[in-house]
């Protein structure tokens, strides 16, 4: 069955488009790479640990800070895109303890 709609795979774009966050109980969060408007829309995050964790995200000038109850869950050993907000710069991450590595790669696709 057809739905008229081409899917793109997701792919990088430019140099550099992978950061990395050590996930704890506290939030903490990290400087999405590519916002010089290069980069895609889209951002893949890998979840690796036994922990969900919840993520934010925020613009220039707001703080992206992540909560355990009201931001989104990602389950552990998981991997998910994103469609981001416009001129979204930061990424915020929580657990309930220590334990995973979230990998943010900023690109388009899906």
């Amino acid at each position: 069955m057809a739905f008229g709609a081409a899917f793109t795979p997701f792919g990088t774009t430019g140099a550099n488009s992978t950061v990395n966050l050590a996930v704890t109980g506290s939030s903490s969060s990290v400087t999405i790479q590519g916002v010089d408007g290069s980069s895609g829309p889209v951002l893949r995050i890998v979840n690796v640990g036994t922990n969900t964790v919840f993520i934010a995200w925020a613009g220039p000038g707001t703080a992206a800070t992540a909560s355990l109850t009201t931001s989104m869950p990602m389950l552990p050993n998981s991997v998910e895109t994103f469609t981001l907000p416009t001129n979204t710069t930061q990424l915020s991450a929580i657990a309930a303890t220590t334990g995973n590595t979230l990998y943010i790669t900023r690109g388009e696709g899906l």
